[in-house]
């Protein structure tokens, strides 16, 4: 029963997250039985095509607009020494050219055509857009941006991410820093 709640709440989630959350709350189960009661109960996660590509929660995105979002990341959490970017016209922008000058930060621009030269990146946009973007029925900006943010609060704090041992990435640099 409790499978099928998580698998109702996490329409995204595949049958190893689902093993994770269901650890974490002191099941002891293990994934091949997870498999098995997803695949009889019709829980597994269908694929689509893909989709287009979806912007920032704003009706237009500008090198401006990017640059203060940097801008407040980097209030928040410091500079980085470089980003990659693509070839938006966003980024190759006037703005960004100030932006990265005034925070010492390189601007690396793939090459293009060739998204797999960013493939973090482009691997978190298809979690965003496959987890949240795909899920919600998004009526106005403000609705885009509230279901945003708290689809970011869940990523950072609760969802569990395999390159960090299925640890949130908020729990992990906390045991990091331990």
């Amino acid at each position: 029963m409790r499978l099928r709640e998580l698998a109702a709440s996490r329409v995204r989630f595949g049958y190893r997250r689902l093993t994770v959350l269901l650890r974490r709350e002191g099941w002891a189960v293990n994934a091949e039985r997870i498999y098995r009661l997803c695949k009889e109960d019709g829980l597994t996660v269908r694929t689509k095509g893909a989709p287009e590509d979806c912007a920032a929660p704003a009706r237009s995105l500008t090198g401006q607009k990017v640059a203060k979002a940097l801008s407040q990341v980097i209030a928040e959490r410091g500079a980085p020494a470089a980003i990659t970017v693509d070839n938006g016209t966003e980024f190759a922008s006037t703005a960004m050219d100030v932006w990265s000058y005034q925070y010492r930060v390189q601007l690396g621009f793939i090459r293009p055509g060739r998204p797999v030269e960013n493939g973090y990146i482009e691997s978190f946009n298809g979690r965003l857009r496959d987890e949240c973007l795909n899920v919600h029925v998004l009526l106005t900006l403000a609705d885009v941006r509230e279901k945003l943010e708290r689809w970011r609060q869940d990523y950072n704090q609760v969802r569990p991410h395999s390159a960090l041992g299925d640890y949130p990435p908020q729990q992990f640099k906390q045991y990091w820093r331990s």
